[in-house]
């Protein structure tokens, strides 16, 4: 979907994925890829956008709405620091 339409108009903050270099490039730890990428768009109204694209080429972007669950997996697997994560979404699972 477009990212202009799921937003609405919304102010938002975004998150983006974690990297490491590996092989002297960037590589996404939320894709586990050089190529393919995402980040989150959080709006004022607590509605989770994820965005994903690729360095491919003919690739397109996607948008789609995410609930807050499949939101902290995508913070928890990319190890965001409790500081670093929507306060939100703030569990114990960050506290640890």
């Amino acid at each position: 979907m477009n990212l202009n339409k799921l937003l609405n108009g919304e102010a938002f903050t975004i998150y983006l994925e974690k990297t490491t270099i590996k092989e002297d490039r960037l590589f996404s730890l939320a894709t586990q890829s050089f190529w393919d990428h995402e980040a989150i768009f959080l709006t004022t109204s607590n509605r989770f956008i994820l965005r994903k694209w690729s360095n491919a080429e003919g690739s397109k972007m996607l948008c789609r709405e995410i609930d807050s669950t499949k939101a902290i997996e995508w913070f928890a697997s990319q190890r965001f620091k409790p500081e670093e994560v929507p306060s939100c979404l703030r569990t114990e699972q960050f506290l640890e």
